[in-house]
């Protein structure tokens, strides 16, 4: 009766040890969903609502200083996609580490 119980023993602890290891590795395997953010405009514009997970400026459109302003309000990992072109930084001013002034300052 020993022997049978111990089998039993092991059988569980196999199962547990499976199921515990499953888990595991899901939760470490699924990244957080990350946000994108396609800049559509070569103004200099700050974000309409920093940290709404939407790139808009007061006029709608996405500008690079939006987009910075998004994703360092956000958690997590971000990106910007930035097409080709000029992009101007018209807002300037210094002692900002917000990227709502002046330089663009990447947080995270």
């Amino acid at each position: 009766m020993h022997a049978c119980y111990s089998l039993l023993q092991r059988k569980v602890f196999f199962f547990f040890l499976v199921g515990a290891l499953t888990c595991f590795s899901f939760l470490f395997s699924v990244k957080a969903n990350a946000i994108q953010f396609t800049v559509d405009s070569t103004g200099d514009a700050t974000d309409a609502n920093p940290g709404d997970g939407l790139c808009a400026t007061t006029s709608g459109q996405c500008s690079l200083r939006a987009a910075v302003q998004e994703t360092n309000a956000l958690s997590g990992e971000d990106s910007i996609i930035l097409p080709e072109g000029l992009y101007p930084i018209t807002i300037g001013t210094t002692e900002d580490d917000v990227a709502r002034l002046g330089d663009l300052d990447i947080l995270d």
